[in-house]
């Protein structure tokens, strides 16, 4: 199973801009357990404030993940 997500945010709205995007391979191991193995990024662009209190913060996260899902 493969699995590819993405989305933009911010706006101005929370953070001035915001995006997600990941890509992810399933395994169905049994019919109550999967396996997870892809790639995830996250990018954020934050400012608030001015002068000597402004803030600013902006990110880009990225690595692997690795995950293990339960069906009930």
């Amino acid at each position: 199973m493969l699995v590819l997500r993405g989305d933009v945010g911010g706006f101005s709205v929370g953070s001035d801009f915001s995006w997600n995007v990941a890509g992810y391979f399933g395994y169905r191991a049994s019919e109550m357990i999967s396996l997870w193995a892809g790639y995830h990024a996250l990018g954020v662009d934050y400012r608030d404030g001015s002068g000597s209190r402004k803030f600013e913060y902006d990110m880009t996260f990225q690595g692997p993940v690795l995950g293990v899902g339960f069906r009930f």
